[in-house]
């Protein structure tokens, strides 16, 4: 038992009780909840189709004729789940392993980070107040590109940490990290680069700026996303400039065709104040007092910290196109100061905590195992049943037009959902969607929901709709069309339009 206490206090055991807490936290039960509509679906669907295509250089969404060539995300994410794909092949369960994956090694890099920066049990509070964010769980249990790219930000700073102790020339391998960084999500990653210059200006150090390892790291970083870069503008010439860069970042940092008032731009300055008090909670106050402390005892290394979270939260809010989980780019950064304040508060604690953490791992691990935990809300289940039948039902070719179902989902969910789902297509009205801008470069087809088109549809030779269980007399009636019921689930009928 002496040993056992000795070990969980080690720095072996505070390890392995983070690993157990991340791994069966990521990795537990993900085959609960089906993939989400708007994101999750779509990545998967995007990623089987390289295997399907053999296209590698260039994505598509399959069965979207808006987003045919998909551009709106860099590859390396999808790379990565059509590797997944090929070898564990493509399901709900393995559609999450990437993402899960880099959920898991970054908060055992803010371990890391912690530990360098401030010793080894600031270290594994911030790894435990990582464990303990849901809101990272929330986006890290999906297909999604956020942990990825929060990964390698980290592991960027993690390099130029190395950089500082022990060799300046750690900075080209952070300039890699950002490069694969920006391959997987864009832009966002050259954080690490405008984290790393202010904490040298902010610490004197300006002149390393324009040093031999500072260029050549940047270097590297242009290296890495010219891999991808050169081959697209060779073989699909202004494609990338026009769907990614014009349609995608520009767009998005102009607000996404919004013309806001002046009350609203000053309102959008502050988006991320109130999501970083409630969705980030307890952990964003805790860093608060951590972040004062090093500013107050001028603790010049955790500057990093700051600067890495400073430049994020700057990033983020002059773009015109902002959402919550935007500042889990910085979250790994705020973790390590809320751990260091909680250090400085519990100075004598730390065996207790190790030791207690230690015996919660394994009970989480036991209930996981045998209890049917559950993570993930289950938002949309009908679509693992219907998807099968529509597969079967419908010929390879056709597409099945969604009705009247803006109460339920945005237009592009059933984008997603059905290509993942049934390998289909959705049908799109013909008409304007309202809420969207006449000017919008992307994202403005709207669901069918008028009896009238619905039968202009029918005449056109479409056969299949997707509609309300429940509203499926009234569309019946209401379009003057025979629906037979193929099959229903909770809220959704499929149904086949006779003769």
């Amino acid at each position: 038992m002496r040993n056992v206490r000795s070990f969980l206090s080690s720095s072996a055991g505070q390890l392995c009780t983070l690993a157990l807490l991340a791994g069966f936290g990521m990795f537990g039960r993900l085959g609960t909840a089906e993939l989400q509509p708007m994101g999750s679906s779509i990545h998967a669907a995007v990623a089987r189709e390289i295997l399907r295509t053999g296209d590698w250089l260039t994505l598509h969404w399959p069965h979207s004729p808006e987003f045919a060539d998909f551009y709106q995300f860099p590859p390396l994410f999808f790379w990565l789940q059509a590797v997944t794909f090929g070898l564990f092949g493509a399901n709900d369960i393995t559609a999450k392993l990437v993402s899960s994956f880099f959920g898991f090694a970054t908060i055992l890099l803010t371990w890391a980070i912690g530990r360098l920066l401030a010793g080894r049990y600031v270290g594994f509070l911030a790894g435990l107040a990582m464990v303990l964010t849901s809101y990272f769980f929330r986006h890290a249990r999906k297909c999604e590109l956020e942990t990825i790219l929060v990964f390698f930000i980290a592991l960027g700073f993690l390099f130029v940490i190395l950089a500082e102790r022990r060799n300046p020339w750690y900075l080209v391998l952070a300039g890699i990290s950002a490069g694969l960084g920006m391959l997987a999500k864009g832009p966002p990653a050259a954080a690490v680069w405008g984290g790393t210059a202010v904490y040298y200006a902010a610490t004197g150090r300006w002149r390393r700026i324009f040093s031999a390892p500072f260029a050549c790291g940047v270097a590297a970083t242009v290296a890495v996303v010219a891999a991808w870069v050169v081959p697209q503008l060779l073989f699909k010439g202004d494609a990338l400039y026009r769907r990614y860069w014009l349609d995608q970042i520009v767009w998005s940092l102009t607000g996404r065709s919004a013309r806001p008032t002046l009350l609203q731009r000053i309102a959008g300055y502050l988006y991320f104040v109130p999501v970083f008090l409630t969705y980030y909670q307890p952990w964003s106050t805790v860093g608060i007092f951590g972040a004062v402390s090093v500013v107050r005892e001028r603790i010049r290394p955790l500057y990093l910290l700051l600067s890495w979270a400073a430049i994020v939260w700057l990033g983020f809010t002059v773009a015109g196109y902002r959402d919550d989980y935007y500042l889990l780019a910085l979250w790994p950064a705020w973790t390590v100061l809320a751990g260091f304040a909680l250090a400085r508060r519990l100075p004598r604690a730390e065996q207790g905590i190790s030791r207690w953490t230690g015996v919660a791992a394994a009970v989480f691990a036991i209930a996981v195992i045998v209890f049917p935990v559950r993570f993930d809300r289950v938002r949309n289940p009908e679509f693992r049943e219907l998807g099968p039948v529509i597969a079967r039902e419908v010929p390879p070719g056709e597409r099945v037009i969604p009705y009247a179902l803006d109460r339920h989902f945005y237009y592009y969910d059933l984008e997603g959902l059905l290509p993942w789902y049934a390998d289909r297509g959705a049908v799109a009205s013909a008409s304007p969607n309202p809420k969207s801008p006449p000017d919008a470069r992307a994202w403005y087809r709207t669901f069918v929901s008028t009896p009238e088109e619905l039968r202009a549809l029918a005449g056109a030779g479409y056969r299949f709709v997707l509609l309300e269980t429940d509203r499926l007399p009234d569309v019946a009636r209401e379009s003057g069309l025979s629906l037979v019921s193929l099959a229903a689930s909770g809220r959704f009928t499929v149904a086949r339009i006779g003769d």
